[in-house]
């Protein structure tokens, strides 16, 4: 999305990633879609393997001759330090860091990145070390930048927010039936939602607790990740394993968030939280422990509702009145969309991201009328 909507607003735009999908999968099908013009670099991949590391590199570098480009922005912590290092090394005037999350914080977990040991230090010093090669870290909500501040990770001159985005015209209220019959859900029932990769960190397990205290609810789950096996083993060990539904990965969220009468994110740890933000699009309340970015999304009363952090019977207690009071759900859900709709639609991004560009390209003299 923002990739063709650069381009769309006078950027002539080259998509550089590695191969490898997650997972939650792949984009390259929707980039090519678009016609956006991609490069593939196999040797970029999420773990830690100095070789293809510095193939990764040296494929960046030559890249960066190749085309010449005004302006960098490098993703995520490894690949941004790498594509960071890369533009450096070629002399490309701007280069933007976009993290998508830090490893520096005690919770941070980051795929392809050790929990502990040697190699996340090096890891973590290397993360800095990406921060200084750029002239711009963008963080995606306040919380994200503040607590890279706080770790040393970026500079409050050097850094700044521009929120991750939801397309709202995809994602939105629709009918809730014609969702419920595409995943074989029943019209009636109170059902919740949970979308996530089946990691430890986004708390799908505390989900499960929670149902075994919200009496006849439906637990829908969309992801995967090696969670699955042991999520499935708990829901049968607290006797949930009936109300609850494993429906893998869905290419087509949108299609399915308008069937929750309310949406789970339970994370220990979470950079921005769009999962959360897609559901709000969509008119769904969010129940959330108030964590990370999720603090920016989810505003206790007014779009959904938060307990601490961990606090699986408050967790519980807050879908339990979300069951019983249909007009909370009502009022949640459309405050949801706006809320939405004013600070992380597609537009918004789109609008925030080319005046950061203009303006840094304009401080290198690049900058073009």
């Amino acid at each position: 999305a923002l990739c063709d909507g650069l381009r769309r607003r006078r950027f002539d735009v080259l998509l550089a990633a590695g191969r490898e999908a997650g997972p939650e999968g792949s984009l390259w099908d929707e980039a090519e879609a678009l016609g956006i013009p991609s490069v593939r670099l196999p040797a970029l991949i999420r773990r830690i393997a100095p070789s293809r590391d510095l193939a990764a590199l040296a494929a960046l570098r030559a890249l960066c001759r190749a085309r010449r480009p005004d302006i960098v922005h490098a993703h995520t912590s490894k690949a941004g330090l790498i594509a960071c290092l890369a533009a450096r090394m070629e002399g490309v005037p701007a280069v933007v860091l976009a993290p998508h999350g830090h490893i520096l914080g005690p919770g941070a977990r980051i795929p392809g990145v050790p929990n502990r040991g040697l190699m996340r230090r090096l890891l973590a010093a290397a993360a800095r070390r990406s921060a200084r090669y750029a002239d711009l870290v963008i963080a995606p909500n306040d919380h994200e930048r503040e607590d890279g501040i706080r770790h040393g990770a970026w500079t409050e001159e050097r850094s700044l927010v521009v929120p991750n985005c939801v397309d709202t015209d995809l994602f939105r209220p629709r009918d809730r039936g014609a969702a419920r019959a595409a995943l074989g859900l029943p019209r009636a029932g109170f059902v919740l939602g949970a979308a996530a990769r089946l990691t430890p960190e986004k708390g799908i397990d505390y989900a499960i607790e929670a149902l075994t205290c919200v009496p006849g609810a439906m637990l829908v789950i969309a992801g995967e990740g090696p969670e699955r096996a042991r999520l499935a083993v708990l829901a049968q060990s607290l006797g949930v394993a009936g109300r609850v539904m494993f429906a893998g990965l869905r290419a087509r969220m949108e299609e399915i968030l308008p069937a929750f009468d309310a949406f789970l994110a339970p994370s220990r740890t979470e950079a921005h939280g769009m999962a959360a933000a897609e559901a709000l699009a969509c008119g769904v309340p969010v129940i959330a422990f108030a964590v990370g970015g999720l603090r920016s999304i989810v505003l206790g009363g007014v779009t959904g509702l938060l307990a601490a952090p961990g606090d699986v019977e408050s967790f519980a207690a807050a879908a339990r009145l979300c069951a019983a009071d249909p007009a909370l759900r009502a009022r949640l859900g459309r405050a949801g969309r706006e809320h939405v709709c004013a600070r992380f639609s597609l537009n918004a991004m789109l609008a925030q991201t080319v005046a950061v560009d203009t303006a840094l390209l304009r401080r290198k003299g690049r900058a073009q009328d």
